[in-house]
């Protein structure tokens, strides 16, 4: 955010920082959005090409590049925090605080989302009650398919979690082996204790080959932290011989962070492009809808 706020361009004379061309983009793709919305058919061709493009260079583009660079980005500065301690003792007095500091500020973060969530009620909003009309009606239909393939009473409660399943599998057709992979795990949940998910969800990515963490889509997350910490950490407690690992390290964080700052400087147009499809496919409704939680963030945040 830092390097984000004080990017600008030059533009004749006129000195245009990054948010404002984001703030930009973001009016003149609802504009943009609101035109393909109002004159245009989902039936259609150009409109369909219309659609495709921005998620082209929205979706593919610009948050494929953001998704790319998470891994390396997340490994390279938590190695590079790590080595900058001067020593083995103050990193355990840091890190003691750290975890005390971390685990105090997420609780108040639960409790502030909790309280800006059930203040606001984004979900019982006009727009989003729309938009709900329309879940309920696809949810019927998809209530009369299961019945009649069946012979279930999707409401029964002997029936109901084998209707949910039949909708999540339903609607995961056509993903891919993605979601495939996801339906996997998310059923296997139904026989697994708490041990279980401790071994598998907890112990098994944590020790996980770290290149296998960084090249998974998404990353591991907890695999490419744990890795790092314990890079950065022996760094540290080696000292000099260890040297040359941590300038690498340093280096490869400025290069990660040189790269950033090429992607977003892709931002304008790339949300640009996001916001275009988002209304030309749903309309306002949806846009408002999504108002009302970025409200409920935003309030959150300023708390």
């Amino acid at each position: 955010c830092q390097y984000i706020g004080i990017y600008s361009i030059r533009y004749r004379g006129f000195q245009m920082k990054l948010h404002t061309q984001i703030l930009l983009s973001m009016g003149i793709g609802l504009a943009i959005g609101l035109v393909l919305f109002v004159v245009g058919d989902p039936e259609d061709a150009w409109f369909t090409n219309a659609v495709w493009f921005f998620d082209l260079i929205g979706k593919d583009v610009f948050i494929g590049a953001l998704k790319m660079i998470i891994a390396p980005l997340i490994f390279a500065s938590i190695v590079t925090g790590i080595v900058s301690l001067p020593n083995a003792s103050e990193l355990g007095s840091v890190g003691g605080k750290i975890f005390i500091y971390y685990f105090t500020t997420t609780a108040v973060a639960v409790l502030i989302g909790l309280v800006a969530v059930l203040v606001i009620q984004p979900g019982k909003k006009a727009a989003s009650q729309s938009v709900r009309e329309g879940r309920e009606a696809e949810l019927m239909e998809y209530r009369a398919e299961f019945e009649a393939q069946t012979n279930l009473d999707p409401t029964s409660e002997e029936s109901i979690g084998e209707y949910r399943a039949w909708i999540a599998q339903r609607e995961g057709e056509g993903m891919g082996g993605a979601f495939a992979s996801k339906w996997n795990r998310m059923k296997s949940t139904e026989t697994r204790g708490p041990m279980d998910m401790l071994r598998e969800e907890i112990l098994r990515p944590i020790l996980t080959n770290p290149f296998t963490s960084l090249s998974q889509n998404p990353p591991n997350a907890l695999g490419v932290i744990f890795f790092a910490m314990l890079l950065g950490i022996s760094c540290v407690m080696i000292g000099e011989p260890a040297a040359p690992v941590a300038a690498f390290f340093t280096a490869l964080n400025e290069v990660m962070m040189k790269i950033t700052m090429w992607i977003m400087k892709l931002a304008p147009i790339g949300i640009l492009c996001i916001i275009a499809s988002l209304i030309a496919t749903l309309g306002v409704d949806a846009l408002i809808s999504l108002g009302w939680y970025c409200i409920a963030v935003l309030g959150g945040l300023a708390l």
